[in-house]
């Protein structure tokens, strides 16, 4: 008849705790840190929604938030001076990984303006452009966007909060020698 084990280290199978421990805690850490750092948040319900990106190659091109969280990605937070704004999280790549990707620097454009579904825009130049983080946001920390958000938001810690357009479905980048007209915003 089969008779558990009862040596000290050894449990009723008659396999080893210690090892079996050690292994426990190694998938615990590695879940834990999975989880921590490299989890990226649920961008499925807009993650194919292209956004237009105009002045950065010779020809308009689409991007959607997939290929953007697939580019190297930093997280930030701004708070507004207002009750209203609060603090936003986000979650992206932010401006020079993006345009790295594109062999370009924010030295080569003058201004960048952001588009967003619902009309409203916000040109980026001058210090601001040249100095401050700018995170193309694809969530609100580790939550998704919400509609009216999605599909890329526009954060830059530390400016106003007019600033953080969300909804951005085009982005226009407008180099140092561009001719367009000073008038658009």
């Amino acid at each position: 008849m089969f008779k558990p084990c009862t040596r000290q280290g050894v449990n009723s199978l008659g396999l080893p705790l210690l090892p079996m421990l050690r292994l426990m805690l190694i998938l615990l850490l590695f879940i834990g840190l999975s989880t921590a750092c490299g989890s990226k948040p649920d961008i499925s319900k807009y993650e194919d929604t292209p956004i237009i990106v105009k002045g950065l190659a010779e020809e308009d091109f689409e991007i959607t938030p997939a290929e953007l969280a697939d580019m190297e990605c930093v997280s930030g937070s701004g708070t507004g001076d207002s009750d209203k704004a609060g603090t936003v999280e986000g979650y992206g790549p932010d401006l020079d990984s993006f345009l790295s990707g594109y062999e370009k620097e924010r030295s080569d454009f003058s201004k960048v303006k952001f588009v967003a579904k619902d009309g409203y825009k916000k040109t980026v130049s001058g210090d601001m452009l040249q100095e401050k983080e700018i995170v193309f946001s694809l969530s609100n920390g580790k939550d998704s966007l919400g509609e009216s958000e999605s599909p890329m938001r526009l954060l830059i810690p530390g400016a106003e909060s007019s600033y953080w357009v969300y909804g951005v479905v085009e982005i226009e980048f407008i180099g140092v020698n561009s001719t367009i007209e000073e008038g658009r915003n």
